[in-house]
């Protein structure tokens, strides 16, 4: 078995990296990314609570994850559940563990008649996501580069309607689904549209509920495609750049719909093959992907941890539009930090010398 004797040191910033990968220079490492700030606060035992509302936790954690990982954060904003939160939607916050919608906002679609789309610069938490997003550009921004996360429609949707209602809405009340669809869509364009505007962020989009595991494909191209096209379009026009995109669980079935809506980028679930995306996909948009989070990093040992990792890249790391290492899905709270150490190793050693489209050097 492999052992951690020195992790190998980094020759670039996060951010060099990113900029000369995209444009087909050869750099240190391939390019990974991390854990996100709830995660980070578990880590260091601090009141996840505060990754919420308060902005010196969120730059001292970033500060930390920096110094003990050379990688930290980076990415603030609503992701699945913050739309719902913003049009006043119950929420609880546990000390320790991800907030939770307490009750769906919408019991009756009449509801919607009376619903003003989010304005981010007022309402709810945003307004501090976007405070938050200024101090870390201005502290970090030499570094890495600021990111944002934003839901899509479905799971915008599913945030503001009860989960059993939603599916069932999806084959009794059609209409009313897309007008709760159409909603969704506009709240995530003025979120979009105003960290595009601040920072020059393009989101990325996370949308579980467009998973092959909770819809059939039928529905997927009625109710997610039509509206995940119109917002791709839109950002194309307004951005210049298309979003990238996260669908949880099985999403094999809908690979061609996603290179025809012209997304830049794709991250796949572990339960998906990534080698099998790369021949699909990797042709058409950037791929990431798929460290399993829950049964390697978060259960497993640091040997399962640098083997998933050196599969991952022997895998993906060719691929023609450019491959990130990540996990397939969000990285859970309670993960060890030794296995995150050694997902760092494994991606410095054997994603040593990357180059966009032409993999890495090899080792042995």
């Amino acid at each position: 078995m492999e052992q951690i004797k020195e992790i190998p040191k980094e020759m670039l910033t996060p951010r060099e990296r990113s900029v000369l990968y995209g444009i087909g220079k050869e750099v240190d490492h391939i390019p990974y990314s991390l854990i996100g700030t709830e995660a980070a606060a578990e880590l260091y035992g601090v009141d996840i609570r505060k990754t919420y509302t308060d902005i010196e936790t969120v730059i001292a954690l970033e500060k930390k994850m920096v110094d003990d990982f050379g990688i930290g954060c980076m990415s603030i904003g609503p992701r699945l559940k913050g739309i719902a939160e913003a049009l006043g939607a119950s929420m609880k916050y546990p000390k320790n563990n991800m907030y939770l919608i307490e009750e769906p906002l919408i019991s009756d679609y009449k509801m919607l008649e009376n619903m003003q789309v989010i304005n981010p610069y007022t309402d709810g938490k945003m307004p501090i996501m976007l405070k938050m997003m200024e101090q870390l550009q201005k502290q970090f921004g030499d570094y890495d580069i600021l990111k944002s996360g934003v839901c899509g429609p479905m799971t915008c949707a599913l945030s503001l309607r009860e989960a059993g209602m939603f599916l069932r809405d999806l084959k009794k009340q059609p209409e009313e689904m897309h007008h709760l669809l159409q909603f969704s869509l506009e709240c995530i364009k003025a979120w979009m549209k105003v960290v595009y505007d601040e920072f020059g962020c393009v989101c990325s989009i996370a949308d579980p509920a467009s998973s092959m595991n909770l819809i059939g494909k039928k529905h997927f191209e009625n109710f997610s495609k039509p509206y995940l096209k119109e917002l791709v379009v839109w950002a194309k026009s307004y951005m210049g750049k298309s979003p990238s995109i996260h669908i949880c669980g099985k999403s094999r079935k809908v690979w061609d719909d996603l290179k025809e809506i012209g997304f830049s980028a794709f991250s796949v679930d572990n339960c998906e093959d990534l080698f099998e995306l790369k021949l699909h996909l990797g042709g058409e948009m950037a791929i990431s992907g798929n460290v399993p989070p829950v049964d390697v990093l978060k259960n497993g040992d640091i040997f399962s941890v640098i083997q998933s990792v050196k599969e991952c890249i022997e895998k993906a790391a060719n691929s023609p539009k450019g491959y990130l290492l990540s996990a397939g899905c969000q990285i859970p709270l309670g993960t060890p930090k030794e296995n995150l150490l050694a997902y760092i190793y494994a991606a410095r050693k054997y994603g040593k010398d990357a180059v966009k489209g032409k993999g890495c050097r090899k080792i042995p």
